[in-house]
């Protein structure tokens, strides 16, 4: 088996090196560091990628050339005369009048709709297949791009992150603006929002719940962390980061089967 990029010695002689003298780029810790890869040069090409292939799914479904289609009942409203699909089995609400319309008393007629969601496997399956043309309608629009660096090349798209904020990071959290001291996955942490901000977020009860519980299993990490013995701590980091990492390389494998040579 391979080893691992990190296990080289070249990478941990690169690491040491760039770690040196470094701080956090988000909170400005000189401790626990690490090397986070950014692949801006990568993610750049995906948002302009992913606009095009969904078009071209379109475009093909249209034509008939993928074949995504699904067949519903539509019945046709009496009273306002509008075109619905069924919803239910005994009676269903037409949404443009609210009309309760009995199902019995209404012709139903099959119609076959195109589907442009062709799921995980199908979309792996359309980027394959349409690889060249993806690549070439891509290059259209943006031009030729550089390589990648290699992921060993830790002196391009890297940025050094403290093991705190790239937990942070890879749950999708980032450190709050207003505070500096909360992460969230909003434009700042709960506290740190303004009144009218909180207000709707009240109003909203499920949103707000969401915010505590992805906050919760943070705070518990990092309170484990925090209570834990020197030899749990250096445990508990070595686990997180190379969850982190493992993860990292499994997107890279998704993202290069998905979208072939885009």
């Amino acid at each position: 088996m391979a080893r691992k990029p990190w296990a080289l010695a070249a990478w941990r002689k690169q690491r040491e090196k760039l770690l040196e003298g470094a701080t956090c780029a988000w909170c400005g810790s000189a401790g626990n560091l690490v090397v986070h890869h950014t692949h801006e040069t990568r993610n750049a090409r995906k948002r302009i990628a992913r606009p095009i292939i969904r078009d071209l799914i379109r475009e093909k479904v249209d034509s008939g050339e993928v074949s995504s289609t699904k067949t519903v009942l539509t019945f046709i409203c009496p009273e306002c005369g509008s075109s619905q699909d069924v919803k239910g089995s005994v009676t269903t609400t037409c949404k443009t009048c609210r009309t309760k319309v009995k199902l019995d008393q209404v012709k139903m007629i099959e119609v076959t709709r195109s589907v442009y969601y062709l799921g995980q496997e199908g979309y792996k399956q359309f980027i394959k297949q349409y690889a060249s043309e993806i690549e070439a309608l891509v290059n259209a629009q943006c031009g030729t791009t550089p390589d990648e660096p290699e992921y060993t090349d830790l002196e391009q798209e890297t940025m050094v992150l403290c093991n705190r904020c790239h937990l942070a990071l890879h749950k999708g959290m980032r450190l709050c603006p207003v505070c500096k001291r909360r992460y969230t996955r909003y434009s700042s942490c709960y506290t740190c929002l303004p009144e009218a901000e909180k207000k709707r977020m009240q109003e909203n009860r499920a949103y707000e719940r969401k915010i505590e519980e992805d906050d919760l299993e943070t705070d518990t990490w990092f309170s484990e962390y925090e209570s834990a013995t020197p030899e749990r701590k250096k445990e508990m980091l070595r686990e997180q980061d190379e969850r982190c990492r493992e993860k990292m390389l499994e997107e890279d494998e998704y993202d290069d089967e998905g979208l072939g040579e885009v």
